[in-house]
Protein backbone atom coordinates (compact mmCIF):
# COMPACT_ATOMS: atom_id res chain seq x y z
CA UNK A 1 0.00 0.00 0.00
CA UNK A 2 1.67 3.22 -1.15
CA UNK A 3 -0.11 5.63 1.11
CA UNK A 4 1.14 3.58 4.27
CA UNK A 5 4.83 3.95 2.34
CA UNK A 6 4.84 7.79 2.09
CA UNK A 7 3.29 7.81 5.64
CA UNK A 8 6.51 5.67 7.15
CA UNK A 9 8.81 7.41 5.10
CA UNK A 10 8.13 10.64 6.04
CA UNK A 11 7.77 9.73 9.45
CA UNK A 12 11.34 8.63 9.09
CA UNK A 13 12.85 11.50 7.40
CA UNK A 14 11.14 13.56 10.25
CA UNK A 15 12.89 11.60 13.03
CA UNK A 16 16.24 11.66 11.32
CA UNK A 17 16.14 15.38 10.70
CA UNK A 18 15.13 15.86 14.26
CA UNK A 19 17.51 13.80 15.62
CA UNK A 20 19.93 15.32 13.72
CA UNK A 21 18.68 19.25 14.37
CA UNK A 22 18.65 18.12 18.45
CA UNK A 23 22.27 17.17 17.94
CA UNK A 24 23.34 20.31 16.49
CA UNK A 25 20.80 22.64 18.95
CA UNK A 26 22.35 21.03 21.76
CA UNK A 27 25.56 22.63 21.25
CA UNK A 28 23.19 26.04 22.49
CA UNK A 29 21.86 23.93 25.28
CA UNK A 30 18.16 24.20 23.17
CA UNK A 31 16.39 22.10 22.56
CA UNK A 32 14.00 21.92 19.32
CA UNK A 33 10.79 23.28 21.14
CA UNK A 34 12.77 25.98 22.58
CA UNK A 35 14.61 26.88 19.39
CA UNK A 36 11.29 26.97 16.83
CA UNK A 37 9.80 29.20 19.91
CA UNK A 38 13.04 31.64 19.65
CA UNK A 39 12.62 31.53 15.54
CA UNK A 40 8.73 31.96 16.01
CA UNK A 41 9.13 35.20 17.78
CA UNK A 42 12.48 36.34 15.95
CA UNK A 43 9.84 36.50 13.11
CA UNK A 44 7.13 38.07 15.20
CA UNK A 45 8.16 39.13 18.69
CA UNK A 46 5.29 39.80 21.00
CA UNK A 47 2.98 36.88 20.44
CA UNK A 48 0.44 35.76 23.55
CA UNK A 49 1.08 32.21 24.73
CA UNK A 50 -2.11 30.63 22.37
CA UNK A 51 -0.46 32.15 18.60
CA UNK A 52 2.97 30.06 20.02
CA UNK A 53 0.88 27.32 20.80
CA UNK A 54 -0.98 26.98 17.72
CA UNK A 55 2.00 27.36 15.39
CA UNK A 56 3.87 24.87 17.51
CA UNK A 57 0.92 22.24 17.44
CA UNK A 58 1.62 21.58 20.87
CA UNK A 59 -0.96 21.80 24.57
CA UNK A 60 -1.17 24.78 26.92
CA UNK A 61 0.98 23.05 29.23
CA UNK A 62 4.36 21.95 26.98
CA UNK A 63 3.79 25.42 26.16
CA UNK A 64 4.28 26.79 29.40
CA UNK A 65 7.29 24.82 30.24
CA UNK A 66 9.08 25.46 27.13
CA UNK A 67 8.62 29.42 28.06
CA UNK A 68 8.76 29.00 31.38
CA UNK A 69 12.68 27.98 30.97
CA UNK A 70 13.25 30.05 28.37
CA UNK A 71 12.43 33.06 30.94
CA UNK A 72 14.69 31.48 33.20
CA UNK A 73 17.43 31.31 30.47
CA UNK A 74 16.93 35.51 30.16
CA UNK A 75 15.71 34.41 26.70
CA UNK A 76 12.35 35.78 26.66
CA UNK A 77 10.49 37.78 29.01
CA UNK A 78 6.64 37.88 29.80
CA UNK A 79 5.30 41.51 29.20
CA UNK A 80 1.81 42.84 29.51
CA UNK A 81 0.02 43.03 25.97
CA UNK A 82 -0.03 46.29 25.34
CA UNK A 83 -3.14 45.45 22.93
CA UNK A 84 -4.98 43.95 25.94
CA UNK A 85 -3.66 44.82 29.75
CA UNK A 86 -4.97 41.53 30.83
CA UNK A 87 -2.71 39.45 28.25
CA UNK A 88 0.67 38.86 28.46
CA UNK A 89 3.15 38.71 25.20
CA UNK A 90 6.46 37.17 25.23
CA UNK A 91 9.32 38.95 23.66
CA UNK A 92 12.93 37.95 22.52
CA UNK A 93 15.08 39.22 25.22
CA UNK A 94 18.60 40.92 23.60
CA UNK A 95 20.58 37.52 24.40
CA UNK A 96 17.95 35.43 23.27
CA UNK A 97 17.79 36.98 20.22
CA UNK A 98 21.88 36.70 19.68
CA UNK A 99 21.21 33.18 20.50
CA UNK A 100 18.40 32.48 17.95
CA UNK A 101 20.99 34.09 15.37
CA UNK A 102 23.94 32.12 16.24
CA UNK A 103 21.56 28.60 17.11
CA UNK A 104 19.89 29.47 13.27
CA UNK A 105 23.07 29.84 11.46
CA UNK A 106 24.32 26.26 12.80
CA UNK A 107 20.67 24.53 12.39
CA UNK A 108 20.52 26.11 8.95
CA UNK A 109 23.45 24.93 7.97
CA UNK A 110 22.53 21.26 8.99
CA UNK A 111 19.56 21.73 7.32
CA UNK A 112 21.26 22.86 3.89
CA UNK A 113 23.86 19.80 4.58
CA UNK A 114 20.86 17.27 4.52
CA UNK A 115 18.67 19.16 1.47
CA UNK A 116 22.01 19.12 -0.64
CA UNK A 117 21.13 15.99 -2.13
CA UNK A 118 18.34 17.42 -4.03
CA UNK A 119 18.78 19.97 -7.17
CA UNK A 120 17.22 23.65 -5.81
CA UNK A 121 14.43 22.41 -8.52
CA UNK A 122 13.81 19.47 -6.87
CA UNK A 123 13.65 21.18 -3.76
CA UNK A 124 11.15 23.56 -4.72
CA UNK A 125 9.06 20.82 -6.25
CA UNK A 126 9.07 18.93 -2.69
CA UNK A 127 8.26 21.70 -0.90
CA UNK A 128 4.97 22.55 -3.27
CA UNK A 129 3.88 18.75 -2.89
CA UNK A 130 4.60 19.15 0.99
CA UNK A 131 2.78 21.92 1.21
CA UNK A 132 -0.22 20.59 -0.77
CA UNK A 133 -0.41 17.98 1.66
CA UNK A 134 -0.23 20.39 4.53
CA UNK A 135 -3.04 22.18 3.73
CA UNK A 136 -4.97 19.19 2.69
CA UNK A 137 -4.49 17.68 6.59
CA UNK A 138 -6.41 18.76 9.76
CA UNK A 139 -6.29 18.17 13.07
CA UNK A 140 -8.77 16.87 15.33
CA UNK A 141 -11.55 20.02 15.78
CA UNK A 142 -10.34 21.91 12.80
CA UNK A 143 -12.59 22.45 9.60
CA UNK A 144 -11.28 22.04 6.38
CA UNK A 145 -11.86 25.59 4.48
Amino acid sequence: MIEQDLYTFLRETLVYLEFGGQQVLQTFDLTLPQYDTLRLLSERDGQRMGELRNQMLVDNSKMTRVVDHLVAQGLVERRQDPADRRAWAIFLTPAGRQLREEAGTAHRRFLQEQFAIFETSEQTQLAGLLLQLREHLTLPGEDHD
